[in-house]
């Protein structure tokens, strides 16, 4: 016992001395090494899954499918250090980030987190500050991201408020209304580009936003009455041609995306897709 004791003296000492320094490393950044630090995490959870993995849960849902997306535990180390990297910032360091045109980077970072760990109001606090900011993500990925964010959170307002048999207006507003995930959806698609991928993505979650009414009208009828009788009709034609898009992108000729696509139709009670 006696000779084991100046071994953990020393093994305390040497923990004691890491520790020192990671805090004298931690004492002396600044606001851009934390933002930094958070890229770099972001890019190193996209070693281990795609952008695509931040929707696939609310398509699931939406479609009314058994849930598989996972996410690789990596990958959410990743995203917890992205949060953590962003929660060290001292009210100096992000007045010092607004002034150098990067605090809405660094929110956005930690926004895209809290959305992909489910984290959602944590997400929409986030995504205020950003939007106070007035700056916009560094990267054209992440800007892609950021702008599907807000409307996928509003599908998942309207999936929740389906799955509490809240009444059809609540649900509407949130997945069809003036400013509902359908809107911001359509918004987010004019800032991606064409080809990117991540369209495919996008005119899914439009389509989950319209599936949500469906399934809001069927269940509450009057509640659906209640609205324009114009309202409906043209949300279903603007709906179908959504999803002819969807089947003509290159994506379409894959054998199980085709099933998706006739899942959708269904869903959301649409014609078979023009392509």
């Amino acid at each position: 016992m006696h000779r084991s004791r100046p071994a953990l003296s020393r093994r305390a000492f040497g923990c004691a001395v890491v520790a020192g320094v990671l805090a004298t490393c931690l004492g002396g950044c600044v606001g851009t090494d934390f933002v930094e630090m958070a890229q770099d995490s972001l890019r190193r959870a996209f070693r281990f899954e795609t952008p695509s993995s931040f929707f696939q849960p609310a398509l699931e849902r939406a479609r009314g499918d058994r849930e598989v997306s996972h996410m690789h535990v990596r990958a959410r180390q990743h995203y917890l250090q992205i949060i953590a990297s962003i929660e060290r910032l001292t009210p100096e360091m992000r007045e010092e980030l607004r002034r150098d045109g990067l605090l809405g980077e660094a929110y956005s970072l930690k926004a895209l987190a809290q959305w992909r760990l489910d984290r959602f109001d944590d997400a929409r606090a986030s995504i205020a500050v950003v939007r106070e900011s007035n700056q916009e993500p560094l990267r054209a990925r992440d800007r892609a991201l950021f702008e599907g964010m807000a409307g996928t959170l509003k599908l998942e307002e309207a999936l929740a408020a389906n799955a509490a048999s809240r009444p059809f207006a609540e649900v509407y507003a949130a997945a069809a209304g003036e400013r509902g995930g359908w809107r911001l959806l359509a918004t987010a698609r004019t800032k991606v580009p064409a080809e990117d991928k991540l369209q495919v993505d996008l005119m899914q979650a439009r389509l989950g936003c319209y599936a949500c009414v469906v399934s809001a009208q069927k269940r509450d009828p009057r509640g659906a009455a209640a609205l324009d009788p114009e309202v409906l009709p043209r949300l279903r034609a603007e709906a179908q041609v959504e999803l002819s898009q969807l089947a003509r992108t290159p994506e379409a000729a894959i054998v199980p995306f085709a099933a998706t696509i006739r899942r959708w139709q269904v869903v959301c009670e649409l014609d078979a897709p023009v392509r």
